[in-house]
């Protein structure tokens, strides 16, 4: 099939795990670097400065100014992948991709949890701009790196609003209590009671707090969409919702 006309192919979970990873490598060894020359060469105050803001520079623009400018950050770039936009020229603004790094940034990888609920692979901080990852050069990807685009859903009429809501909330109450007890396994008594944490029960922590946070996002995502258990979408065809309140 011919490249240019072949259908998209959207980037996996692990494969865009791999480029943010990439990219925190960069980042890690262009701030050392940045750090390093600020503590030891003989600079004036201002040139202190102005490193200092470069750091800062560095963290907050490195994602949107790579995004907006080329369409991947150098992560990206090294594992096939490309940020595409639904504009002329397949790119965000920057103001655009400020947004939605910072969208990523404050969800972590919880931002990842709706990636199973979308057709073409979104993160959470895809959905609001409308953009996909996807394989740039398809001719040297790996049947692992992609998924198609998935097909629609049931046609079938959705439960009521209240209905979802309600199943939605019923999974994160018998969701809430596992929390505890799976933070115990890393954790002593005396961090979780007393906020005396070592650096490994932090990080446990921090792992457990976002696999939480990332199975709630999944949780509102799929019992909207009428993918769970006691909320589903029927089975039959229907032109009409037969309850009012099902519509989207």
């Amino acid at each position: 099939m011919d490249l240019a006309t072949q259908a998209p192919l959207y980037a996996t979970f692990s494969r865009r795990i791999r480029a943010m990873v990439l990219d925190w490598v960069v980042l890690t060894v262009l701030l050392m670097v940045l750090v390093y020359l600020a503590g030891t060469v003989n600079f004036s105050q201002s040139l202190r400065l102005t490193l200092f803001a470069a750091v800062i520079g560095l963290l907050l623009l490195y994602e949107p100014v790579l995004v907006t400018l080329r369409g991947s950050t150098i992560g990206q770039q090294l594992c096939n992948l490309r940020v595409v936009a639904p504009t002329v020229t397949g790119r965000l603004p920057f103001w655009k991709a400020f947004l939605r790094w910072l969208l990523k940034a404050v969800t972590g990888l919880a931002s990842f949890a709706t990636m199973g609920a979308t057709r073409r692979n979104q993160a959470l901080h895809d959905l609001p701009f409308g953009t996909t990852v996807q394989i740039a050069n398809p001719a040297v990807a790996r049947a692992r790196d992609y998924i198609s685009e998935r097909p629609e859903p049931a046609v079938g009429p959705l439960p009521s609003r209240w209905r979802r809501v309600v199943v939605i909330a019923a999974y994160v109450v018998l969701l809430v209590p596992v929390f505890g007890p799976v933070v115990s396994l890393g954790a002593s008594s005396e961090c979780i009671d007393g906020n005396r944490c070592g650096p490994g029960e932090r990080i446990w922590v921090q792992l457990v707090a976002t696999g939480w946070l990332a199975t709630f996002v999944a949780l509102c995502i799929f019992g909207w969409k009428g993918r769970l258990p006691g909320a589903q979408r029927s089975d039959t065809e229907a032109s009409v919702p037969s309850d009012p309140g099902a519509a989207t």
